[in-house]
């Protein structure tokens, strides 16, 4: 009798304990159903319309534009709850054209053929474009992408009467500097302000037969207050120098030259913090069985990391990534056929091999905890890998699901889509870029709209939806 009376009692509170939950959880379903119906559907509807519009823009290349759009879409009075309910396509639409670096330039202004470089800015405002012209002279724009008309800036660059010379472009975190390779053994500092010369650097002297140096290794600081360049000296003196210099005045607060891996083989060099640098040891020549890297500091201090033997003999070593931990090193290079590993410093073992080789620009993220991959699973695009359970992240982080991260693109009449020409666009940048946390909500549609002109901010108030 007692025992029944128990179960009677734990039945009777079940039955209460359901009940509340269920009043909670239809209270909640009212709620969301009363929230998404303070907005007529009509309103909702148009907002839609307004997203669409905004993808076909940005489709085009016409980023500026299609924040536009998406903007008209997400009603000024509306929260964060009612953007995600009733105005969720809109804000995704917002998302992607802020985060885009796609940008409409009509580079059929000038002539050239359809080889074109493009490298923008991390705030978005400016770009550069490389491009040549009939008589094989490099051409070097500065465009301004917040104008709706754009003409670009020719910028100073040497004729040096040498066909197709390439050159190496970084720009700066902040968006002020870009740092140009000249084949002549310089560097050229440009203001992305105005588009005037700041500094003429020399890394190293032109060789004595006039042949061009190969492209060298170029990067900004995190911080943007440090230049680095690395380049070989003139044939038949193997050796490698690594200059830096303090961005704004560009006096050299560094200098360091040693033996190298032999005339035109650049090292690749990678800012890892402030002050310090990492690169192949300048004593490594290529193809040899040794394999070390070495940090640089601004105060001069170096530290070597030995991995020889870890991946036995490798013909070159195409490209390589240090985490800011020196824990991790991502390697691409060649030993009969294109290999790329994840190499675990501390344990001196592969831990990961990717499916694809070759040139590689990919990039740790600050705490090295992520490395960003690109072209594992598409050309132009990024993955992120997770150090801690060596597992592909299922998305991007930081970001909505169908988001993803892809090179630039520069949209024309001439080229219709041209993607970036500077393959280490984001690892010059420390890799933020790839792991940029952008707002979200009535957040982002404040962002996005300081974006703009005044003159377009005002149109775009009045024809929000209201």
């Amino acid at each position: 009798m007692m025992a029944a009376k128990k179960n009677l009692r734990s039945v009777l509170r079940s039955s209460r304990l359901m009940a509340v939950f269920l009043l909670v959880f239809c209270s909640t379903c009212i709620s969301v159903q009363a929230r998404a119906e303070t907005w007529p559907r009509q309103t909702i509807m148009l907002s839609e319309v307004w997203a669409q519009r905004s993808k076909a823009l940005l489709d085009q290349g016409q980023r500026y534009e299609a924040i536009e759009a998406a903007l008209k879409g997400i009603p000024e009075a509306a929260d964060d709850e009612d953007i995600s309910v009733s105005f969720a396509k809109a804000h995704l639409a917002l998302y992607f054209a802020y985060r885009s670096f796609d940008t409409h330039l009509p580079t059929e202004l000038f002539e050239g053929d359809s080889e074109l470089g493009y490298y923008v800015a991390p705030d978005r405002t400016r770009a550069l474009t490389t491009s040549y012209e009939n008589d094989g002279v490099l051409r070097l724009d500065l465009w301004d992408l917040t104008q709706s008309n754009k003409m670009p800036i020719r910028l100073d660059y040497p004729v040096l009467n040498i066909h197709r010379a390439h050159v190496f472009i970084v720009i700066s975190n902040d968006s002020k500097w870009a740092a140009v390779s000249v084949p002549d053994g310089t560097v050229r500092v440009y203001d992305l302000r105005d588009g005037q010369l700041a500094a003429t650097l020399a890394v190293t002297r032109q060789p004595p037969d006039g042949e061009p140096l190969m492209p060298f290794q170029l990067g900004f600081s995190p911080d943007s207050k440090l230049l680095t360049a690395t380049a070989t000296v003139a044939p038949l003196q193997s050796a490698l120098v690594t200059r830096m210099w303090a961005v704004g005045d560009f006096t050299e607060v560094l200098s360091d030259k040693v033996a190298g891996p032999g005339p035109n083989k650049p090292g690749s060099v990678q800012f890892i913090d402030d002050t310090t640098i990492c690169r192949r040891h300048p004593d490594d020549a290529y193809g040899t069985r040794t394999l070390r890297f070495e940090t640089l500091s601004v105060d001069g201090r170096k530290q070597v990391i030995d991995l020889t033997g870890v991946i036995g003999v490798w013909d070159s070593l195409f490209s390589h990534a240090c985490s800011p931990d020196l824990k991790w090193f991502a390697l691409s290079g060649y030993d009969g056929r294109h290999r790329y590993v994840l190499i675990n410093a501390e344990t001196r073992e592969v831990v990961h091999e990717f499916s694809r080789g070759g040139w590689s620009v990919d990039a740790f993220n600050v705490d090295s905890s992520q490395l960003a991959v690109h072209g594992e699973q598409g050309r132009w695009t990024f993955q992120f890998f997770d150090l801690a359970t060596l597992e592909w992240l299922p998305d991007h982080p930081h970001a909505p699901q169908s988001f993803s991260m892809t090179l630039p693109y520069a949209y024309s009449e001439r080229t219709t889509r041209q993607p970036t020409g500077d393959f280490h666009l984001y690892s010059a940048y420390g890799g933020h870029l790839l792991w940029e946390s952008i707002p979200t909500g009535t957040a982002l549609a404040q962002a996005a709209l300081e974006t703009l002109p005044s003159d377009t901010r005002n149109v775009v108030d009045a024809e929000r939806l209201r």
